[in-house]
């Protein structure tokens, strides 16, 4: 919480002195001040933005759903981040039909992005509507075909429905990448080479803060595990 004296200040200031909160992880002091910043400005989309981000740190995902909601009503309509960050607190809460409108939302306005139809295809996957989820990962790879987790989701899938064949291939395309990944990080002086455990099928969160008043939305974090 901030000092009685910084009260007062304008809502672009008071955001600044947010985000170095947010730096300092005071979580729980940030939420505060963003409920001060929200009474100068209830129409900003930004605060809510970030609001929704700590909520979701928190693991407060219907906190964090009412945010994304009022971001997107107050702010452009086709803000895929927006959607991104909601979709992914609805699978959170296991509501992942809601999660899938979110997610299908963000593919009209861009069909190409592999974060939205990573998380649509695990949302598909949990409700067992695999042939739809094998769809979804199977774009990811045709996006990007090093994508080991989407190799590993569509064996997983295909194993579901019994087409172990194509599981097994899957299976060992995703090991050989993994294998590829250790290797350049033991080259890059990362990591030791190790290689990854067992692999889940888990979603990609969303990251990242907007920028501020006058900032611009980044785009999310492809990585469906927790950072």
């Amino acid at each position: 919480m901030l000092p009685p004296k910084l009260r007062n200040v304008s809502c672009s200031l008071w955001f600044v002195l947010l985000i170095l909160l947010l730096c300092l992880r005071r979580l729980e002091d940030s939420i505060y001040d963003f409920n001060r910043a929200i009474e100068l400005d209830g129409s900003n989309p930004i605060i809510y933005s970030n609001r929704g981000l700590v909520y979701r740190k928190m693991d407060r995902f219907e906190n964090a759903i009412d945010d994304y909601t009022c971001e997107i009503e107050y702010g452009a309509s086709n803000n895929v981040k927006a959607f991104n960050n909601r979709a992914y607190c609805f699978a959170k809460l296991g509501h992942y039909d809601e999660a899938i409108a979110d997610y299908s939302t963000v593919l009209k306005f861009d069909e190409l992005n592999i974060h939205a139809l990573h998380n649509r295809g695990i949302s598909y996957e949990r409700l067992a509507k695999y042939m739809q989820a094998i769809k979804d990962f199977s774009e990811v790879i045709r996006l990007d075909k090093e994508n080991a987790n989407a190799y590993f989701n569509r064996g997983c899938c295909y194993d579901s429905v019994g087409e172990l064949d194509l599981a097994i291939s899957d299976y060992s395309v995703a090991l050989e990448l993994d294998m590829k990944a250790s290797e350049n990080q033991q080259e890059d002086g990362l990591e030791d080479g190790v290689l990854p455990g067992p692999r889940e099928i888990k979603m990609q969160e969303p990251d990242g803060y907007d920028d501020g008043p006058d900032g611009h939305h980044g785009s999310a974090a492809f990585n469906y595990q927790q950072n």
